[in-house]
């Protein structure tokens, strides 16, 4: 497997400050060990920090266990990998990927600490869908429409938005959600999909099913915090 984090060792002790603790984290990204280890902290000494609390729930499941070798699996956002690639998960697990993604105890914790639990249930969405897009869609080589080692930016294009249309077809038919859940997620991976279009959605309106992109169209005008 690719090593992609290096143990890192910090010189000084961690700070007791809980933002300066999440501040230290976000500079740490290439060792989600010591991220976790400073996010925990955040949150022991700063339990009503709404901020460490979210920060932790979106380090996943990085940090944890004692390999230091790539796994994918343990980012947060890639619970939503089974909407764009349902053949490669059974219904046990896809079931379980989706019902993390709204139940999982640091997000009810955080939910119960925001004073708009809506507002900020978006935007933790939409946080989500953006970090999928970056991670798993931009940044795949999966998705770069190469044939015999080429590309271009139409195939890669082409090849992102096929994925994008994927990922929004699995969210709208995913039985897992509930009515509500699945309308939040489906406008935040559509709002994650606009940015990466700059607003030109025609591509991946085109490799929708007529019914599908109806419903996605709709939402369009839902409305997002800027995220965090």
């Amino acid at each position: 497997m690719t090593r992609l984090f290096a143990k890192k060792t910090l010189k000084t002790p961690l700070p007791d400050d809980p933002d300066a603790l999440v501040a230290l984290s976000d500079k740490l990204i290439g060792d989600p060990w010591k991220r976790r280890e400073c996010l925990e902290k955040a949150v022991a000494v700063a339990p009503d920090s709404l901020k460490a609390r979210y920060a932790l729930l979106m380090l996943g499941d990085l940090g944890t266990g004692g390999k230091r070798d790539a796994d994918f699996s343990r980012i947060k956002s890639y619970l939503l990998t089974p909407f764009e690639k349902p053949e490669r998960f059974d219904a046990s697990q896809t079931r379980r990927m989706a019902r993390e993604i709204f139940d999982h105890p640091l997000l009810r914790e955080c939910l119960g600490m925001a004073g708009d639990r809506e507002k900020f249930l978006r935007a933790y969405l939409l946080d989500l869908a953006c970090e999928y897009s970056d991670l798993f869609i931009v940044s795949s080589a999966e998705h770069s429409g190469a044939v015999l080692g080429f590309s271009t930016a139409s195939s890669r294009l082409r090849a992102m938005s096929g994925a994008f249309a994927n990922l929004l077809e699995g969210v709208r038919s995913c039985p897992y959600l509930s009515a509500d859940e699945r309308s939040m997620l489906l406008s935040a991976v559509g709002e994650a999909a606009k940015r990466f279009t700059h607003g030109d959605m025609s591509r991946i309106y085109d490799a929708l099913e007529e019914e599908a992109a109806k419903d996605v169209r709709k939402r369009e005008d839902d409305p997002f915090p800027g995220g965090r």
